[in-house]
């Protein structure tokens, strides 16, 4: 029986297969490289691979690619199909992404799959076939129920990865610069910053006091060299940091502080869409973002909530009314604190109401404790929430 009638025979009669059929039909075909030759057929100028149908019906979908040396697909999903593939000649390089908060795709690992390899193919599952070889390689692939609705993602444009890379500059550059002396500048009980900082560890421990009873994982965004992230993990908080700054990151792995550390900030997640938490904290950090780019972090923010008893807990810079602004203003210029003065008139120190209104724009209440001169803590619950 010729290779064609055998497929016939073993799937045509598969009604709403499961994946142990799909695999055992695929290995009971015994599909060798010379006997899948014919059928073969070139890329058509659409798609960087052959794609050849051999066989579809109500239930099942039976695809022999070619993807010939070098070649590389977009990134793909299947719509509602799952099946099965089998790697007939050369080495198939699969690699796999997964759709950050931000709605882009997000790399999430490679497998190489040598020739005679048997493979899994999951509904959800999004990703991109390459041949980083200098030989062709052949996959019989087949799906359950047929192909239909499949999603092709584009590249990204060059003008929002210069976007991105801007927007990430933006929060790089001042703690990259700050990195080394971070630690020492908010303990200082006698430099410039002394009063922003005042107790700042009795700061930290009023953002971790603020998370509801019975939370397990906390994302904290902007953890630095990891002062509230040690705090969070003694407590027994499985603790996810986004940070933007690479020597940041490397100040706190020094540490030797155990959290998911990741790279990304308040405007850019890199948490799937399925990652949930139980708290969001942040430390001298949401001062960076304009008020409008605060509403989208704070919806950003929102989604991963895992419920509406979930918080955000700040701990920052702000102000009561203009009048007290203005009054830390004039003290910065009478003191002689030029960086001071230089924060508070180029940051972004809100206003209580403003920051109330972003909120509660979002369905979020808020309330502000004062902490020092400078610092308040700001902690925003759903209406319905209870400690």
């Amino acid at each position: 029986m010729n290779f064609i009638d055998r497929l016939h025979k073993l799937f045509a009669p598969l009604v709403n297969p499961q994946e142990e059929q799909l695999k055992l039909a695929l290995e009971a075909l015994q599909a060798n490289p010379s006997e899948v030759a014919p059928h073969l057929v070139e890329p058509d100028g659409c798609i960087p691979y052959g794609r050849n149908v051999l066989l579809r019906t109500d239930d099942v979908e039976v695809v022999l690619i070619h993807l010939p040396a070098g070649a590389k697909s977009l990134p793909h999903n299947h719509g509602d199909s799952f099946g099965c593939e089998i790697v007939v000649e050369g080495e198939l390089t699969n690699l796999l992404y997964q759709t950050g908060d931000d709605g882009r795709l997000h790399d999430a690992g490679k497998e190489v799959y040598p020739s005679n390899s048997l493979v899994y193919v999951p509904k959800d599952q999004i990703h991109a076939i390459e041949n980083a070889t200098k030989k062709r390689v052949v996959t019989l692939n087949v799906y359950t129920p047929p192909l239909a609705a499949c999603q092709q993602y584009a590249p990204e444009e060059p003008a929002q990865k210069e976007a991105d890379r801007v927007k990430n500059a933006r929060f790089n550059e001042l703690f990259d610069q700050w990195a080394s002396s971070y630690d020492e500048t908010v303990y200082d009980s006698q430099g410039e910053y002394q009063e922003v900082f005042a107790g700042y560890d009795r700061i930290l421990a009023a953002v971790v006091g603020q998370i509801p009873l019975g939370s397990r994982t906390v994302l904290e965004i902007g953890p630095g060299t990891g002062n509230l992230s040690r705090l969070l993990t003694r407590g027994g908080y499985h603790v996810i940091g986004v940070e933007p700054s690479p020597l940041m990151r490397e100040q706190l792995k020094r540490k030797g502080i155990e959290i998911d550390l990741r790279d990304g900030h308040f405007l850019s997640l890199p948490l799937l869409k399925h990652e949930k938490v139980d708290a969001v904290v942040s430390t001298f950090a949401f001062h960076h973002l304009p008020l409008e780019e605060k509403r989208e972090a704070i919806r950003l923010l929102q989604s991963h909530l895992s419920d509406r008893s979930g918080r955000i807990i700040i701990a920052d810079t702000c102000f009561i009314d203009e009048a007290s602004k203005q009054k830390m203003i004039e003290r910065a210029k009478r003191n002689h604190q030029h960086n001071v003065l230089h924060d508070l008139l180029t940051e972004y120190y809100e206003l209580h109401e403003d920051l109330r209104t972003v909120f509660q724009k979002n369905g979020m209440d808020v309330s502000f404790s004062q902490l020092n001169n400078y610092a308040w803590l700001i902690v925003a619950t759903y209406p319905e929430a209870k400690q």
